[in-house]
């Protein structure tokens, strides 16, 4: 199978920093067992049920999993509260709080919350929601009420100012991991997302002023000419993005990338991650840095390569996982003749940037800077789960893209979707791992059939 990508390669001779692929963890999920989670899993239950016309709900079903060695963790929902322990520590009792709260008044959000009101219906980003329907807006109105209530946690690193996260390693643990995994206020993300990501780390590490010397170096004319051409076509509807001074600053880094890793070059998909990006790391060079954290370290090789064969290796990987985890909806793609890779690459190649409501996309990102990769996984195979009824009942690839493409859309509910993704989804690694040698491997033959079939036509032509 062959998938075409407008994609650009520079040949300017700088080279890149080792590709170190960041080791997943293999240390046990301690996503809390908390009431707030629930009830956010329960409300997106109701507000489904209700769209439904349905009467009835059921408990939420039991972790899908793999016999899970990546987050070995007890599924609560299997966990009558009965015997749950009374809380023997303060992140158990803000946690209890958290409940309490949940079922009181609704909390105005602090600042670090942006509300979208009828006069400015924009959220934090920029993206308009003036069309956004009464679910979505029922929804964000829940996660910005918990927002604000686990706004205080966040207070002691505001304190510490740029201190707070200076000497964080960019795998947190405990306390800040649970944290982050339930948002990163907006006005401490930046600074989050480049320790935790490892991008601060690689800009103490970089040559003096490396960032403004990438400037001056040239670059091949495709990468420019591609880049170029996508700048408009880069969240037209954001008015960030339809000034020619803030092209000029997206065109920069993603020059400044080409240069820093010219086997990668540029690739449609980068455009949409590295605006999002500076949307959240205002700062330019900062978010060049997180920018290489995200596509050299975190992401598998090859996924913007000339040919996207990362993507489609990744693509191979999600359909046996989707075999393995939730085998009706794997069975139903296979009898309709659906490869995702072919409908929603962007899913990968945007990460998500182009396809989930702004805050959504930005609670995806702060957990897979903190966690790694293991989080796409989580994240794809929680849309899957949440929409399958709908996925089901579509049967032909068109369909089924529509289908997919709405439910991400108006997935502004946030809480629910991470939430499951860390309650419900369980993505052994090994396995992973398993798939991507055999996609790997397919990949390679398929490679070796194809330039041999080239070259037996080119000597017939002669």
């Amino acid at each position: 199978m062959r998938l075409g990508c407008s994609c650009a390669r520079s040949t300017a001779a700088v080279n890149p920093e080792p590709r170190e692929r960041r080791r997943e963890e293999s240390e046990g999920s301690d996503w809390d067992d908390d009431e707030s989670d629930d009830e956010a899993l329960r409300a997106w239950e109701s507000a489904r049920a209700s769209e439904s016309g349905a009467t009835t709900l059921v408990d939420a079903p039991a972790a899908a999993t793999m016999s899970d060695d990546d987050d070995d963790v007890e599924d609560v929902f299997a966990t009558p509260r009965a015997v749950i322990a009374p809380p023997n520590d303060a992140d158990e009792r803000e946690e209890i709080e958290d409940a309490i709260a949940s079922t009181s008044a609704p909390t105005a959000p602090p600042p670090s919350v942006v509300v979208a009101t009828r006069s400015d219906p924009r959220d934090a980003y920029g993206f308009d929601l003036s069309d956004l329907d009464g679910a979505g807006a029922a929804a964000r109105e829940r996660c910005d009420a918990r927002a604000a209530r686990r706004n205080k946690r966040w207070e002691k690193y505001r304190k510490k100012g740029d201190a707070a996260f200076a000497n964080l390693s960019h795998r947190p643990s405990g306390r800040l991991k649970r944290l982050i995994r339930k948002g990163v206020p907006k006005d401490l993300r930046a600074a989050v997302w480049m320790a935790t990501s490892g991008a601060r780390e690689r800009k103490d590490a970089a040559p003096r002023k490396y960032y403004g010397r990438l400037q001056s170096l040239p670059v091949d004319g495709a990468v420019e000419d591609q880049i170029r051409v996508d700048l408009h076509r880069t969240f037209p509807e954001n008015d960030r993005w339809s000034n020619p001074d803030s092209h000029r600053v997206l065109e920069r880094v993603l020059l400044s990338y080409a240069k820093h890793n010219p086997s990668t070059g540029y690739c449609q998909g980068m455009n949409f991650v590295a605006a999002f990006l500076l949307l959240v790391v205002t700062d330019e060079e900062d978010a060049f840095w997180v920018l290489c954290a995200l596509l050299d370290d975190i992401s598998p090789p090859d996924i913007h390569a000339a040919d996207i064969r990362g993507t489609i290796v990744e693509y191979g990987v999600l359909h046996d996982v989707v075999a393995k985890i939730e085998p009706k909806v794997g069975k139903h793609l296979e009898a309709c003749d659906v490869e995702l890779v072919m409908i929603a690459s962007k899913w990968l190649l945007c990460f998500f940037t182009e396809s989930f409501p702004a805050e959504t996309s930005a609670r995806v990102l702060d957990a897979m800077f903190s966690e790694g990769f293991k989080v796409w996984f989580r994240v794809v195979m929680s849309m899957l789960m949440m929409n399958k009824k709908e996925l089901t009942r579509v049967d032909n690839a068109p369909e089924i893209m529509q289908c997919l493409g709405a439910s991400f859309r108006a997935m502004h509910d946030r809480d629910a979707l991470m939430a499951f993704a860390f309650k419900k989804v369980r993505v052994d690694r090994s396995f992973v791992e398993k798939c991507r040698a055999k996609q790997e491997k397919a990949q390679a033959a398929e490679r070796l059939h194809r330039e041999g079939s080239e070259r037996a036509l080119h000597r017939m032509k002669k």
